[in-house]
């Protein structure tokens, strides 16, 4: 069996680990989506470089102006893409699930 697309990327063809690295051995670049990609059906929170420090240690945070439940993709000062994370209706947001950074 062989997978041939994941939703939502029902157009763009899918790469084995193998064929990347057939091709990097190759010396050709085969474009890889960034990690946040499958996940821009989620609200974003930008947060300013105090509050993504807290995040990083585990920390909840007040996403000022975001008073929406549920799961929210989070970005750091710098624009980049931090993690999940759990935000309830005060606008209060914890880490979920936080990329190695």
């Amino acid at each position: 069996m062989r997978r041939l697309y994941v939703e939502p990327f029902t157009t763009i063809p899918m790469e084995t680990l193998e064929s990347i690295a057939a091709a990097r051995a190759a010396g050709r670049q085969i474009p890889i989506l960034p990690p946040d990609a499958p996940l821009e059906h989620l609200p974003a929170v930008r947060l300013d470089a105090g509050s993504a420090q807290k995040l990083r240690l585990g920390q909840a945070v007040a996403a000022v102006g975001r008073e929406y439940r549920g799961r929210v993709r989070l970005y750091g000062a710098d624009g980049i893409f931090m993690g999940l994370g759990e935000s309830d209706e005060y606008g209060s947001v914890r880490p979920k699930r936080l990329l190695a950074l």
